[in-house]
């Protein structure tokens, strides 16, 4: 699994492109701190939010780094590589205060997100669970 390779290694993965099967070499790497909402103890979580993981952009926002399987954040097609730029109208430029902007989001209730996809800027409806 390349979550528990060491940092300098080389791992093997295999994708699927165009309906093809594709083995790749991979560079294992740091990467910078994040917070995982599904993992925070009970007293930080961010309530709803379970499923999406976020780490420090480079720049504005905070860039998501994984989304879980049938989360709210996937039903809403919130991607890996996705920055997210605001929530609720505020902007958000720390995993810090990513968090923060979450908490203050009311469960069940929809709120826009702000949301950049490469070049492409778009807004979307998050429903916390």
């Amino acid at each position: 699994m390349v979550a528990s390779a060491p940092t300098g290694s080389e791992a093997q993965i295999e994708i699927l492109r165009g309906g093809e099967r594709q083995d790749l070499a991979v560079q294992i790497s740091s990467r910078k701190s994040r917070a995982v909402a599904a993992d925070q103890p009970a007293a930080e979580q961010v309530q709803g939010w379970q499923g999406l993981t976020v780490a420090e952009a480079d720049g504005k926002g905070v860039v998501i780094e994984a989304v879980e399987p049938g989360s709210a954040a996937a039903e809403v097609g919130i991607r890996p590589g996705d920055v997210i730029l605001s929530v609720g109208g505020e902007e958000v430029n720390s995993v810090e205060g990513f968090a923060a902007a979450a908490k203050r989001v009311k469960k069940d209730r929809p709120v826009r997100m702000l949301v950049r996809r490469g070049d492409s800027l778009m807004y979307l409806a998050f429903t916390p669970r």
